[in-house]
């Protein structure tokens, strides 16, 4: 016996509202396979150029897809991306009577790019036991929000190893270099600044030098 005409009727809208449904559920797995973020579809270089634009919001960026998680670590690691570090500041001063001098070295960069400095960091010491050895402090100039990255070192024991470790930071240009009056800072300074060009540098008290490049 055929079914009610009314009955059939409301058998068929149910298959089809689950023909729909099934087809919806289809197309938003058939997306996320395809792609998990819009940035994906973009060429490296423009995405390079997104990351470069918004470096606070590196950490947001990487969460959007594990393949842009690595095209921002790759933008990271790349030393001669772009400036970062602005400022680098020396200070050699004995401490007390013991006739051992200290090195003080700040790296200064703008607040802005101070996540991709941290950034930079922690991959290239995972472990932090370098990290944990830089000071860190927020300071203002000019009505702006700096971040400051300094690192004693002590002239009898020099550890190439930190030395290195600054450079990762610094870029291929730096803006200014400050306060350098001492045969030992401008050993250490030489080898921090290997390959690396600055628009000013000033000798403390002695001369200063503008629109050079070492």
């Amino acid at each position: 016996m055929d079914a009610p005409s009314g009955s059939k009727r409301q058998i068929d809208e149910g298959t089809e509202v689950e023909a729909k449904r099934s087809k919806a559920r289809d197309d938003i797995g058939d997306a996320t396979v395809e792609s998990s973020s819009p940035l994906e579809n973009l060429p490296k270089e423009l995405v390079w150029m997104i990351i470069d634009f918004a470096r606070g919001s590196l950490r947001n960026l990487r969460m959007t897809s594990r393949l842009i998680k690595n095209i921002v670590e790759e933008f990271a690691l790349q030393q001669g991306t772009s400036e970062i570090v602005e400022e680098v500041k020396t200070s050699y001063y004995s401490e007390g009577n013991s006739g051992v001098f200290s090195l003080d070295i700040s790296l200064r960069v703008r607040n802005y790019n101070s996540q991709l400095l941290e950034f930079r960091m922690f991959l290239r010491n995972p472990s932090g036991d370098l990290t944990k050895q830089i000071r860190r402090d927020t300071i203002r100039k000019s009505l702006h929000l700096w971040k400051e990255y300094a690192h004693k070192f002590k002239s009898d024991v020099v550890s190439t190893e930190m030395v290195e470790f600054l450079r990762e930071f610094l870029g291929k240009r730096i803006e200014k270099l400050t306060r350098v009056k001492s045969i030992a800072e401008l050993g250490v300074i030489t080898e921090l600044l290997k390959e690396v060009h600055f628009k000013i540098l000033e000798v403390d008290e002695i001369a200063t030098f503008n629109n050079s490049e070492v």
